[in-house]
């Protein structure tokens, strides 16, 4: 399974994903107060869907990516931050043509949680890049 996982990613994608949309103008963005729900149009796997308030920080991240601003998820604990980045990057993939690589830095405790969170909701190629020297210079090789 993960031969053909790695298969799949390490094609070039079609003709039509190949050209990314710009992002607009700051000045073509709506406010704020006039945010479109923008996660609305992905589609998770497995049919996960994002709770409300979940999907209201989606599309905060999402505006604020527009704004071409940088953000900070400052959630409760439990609430589904991971999922929320996830679904965001998720977003950029499907909706964006965004193809990567994304670079995901979280705590060494916290990484198998972000694994687990990637492989439920999405089919990104999800990869931890860490080790010794040689066992990354193996996934350098072999994985980008």
């Amino acid at each position: 399974e993960k031969i053909a996982q790695h298969n799949k990613f390490s094609k070039p994608p079609p003709r039509d994903k190949r050209k990314r949309e710009k992002r607009p103008p700051v000045e073509r963005i709506c406010r704020e107060d006039e945010i479109k729900e923008y996660i609305s149009e992905c589609q998770f796997k497995d049919q996960n869907v994002l709770r409300e308030y979940q999907k209201e920080g989606v599309n905060w991240l999402i505006f604020n990516w527009y704004q071409r601003r940088g953000s900070i998820l400052a959630d409760e604990m439990g609430l589904g931050k991971t999922v929320q980045a996830v679904g965001f990057l998720e977003w950029l993939f499907q909706c964006r043509n965004r193809t990567g690589p994304f670079l995901v830095v979280a705590p060494l405790s916290t990484i198998p949680h972000w694994l687990r969170e990637f492989e439920a909701w999405t089919n990104l190629n999800a990869i931890v890049f860490h080790g010794n020297q040689d066992s990354r210079e193996i996934l350098i090789n072999h994985e980008f």
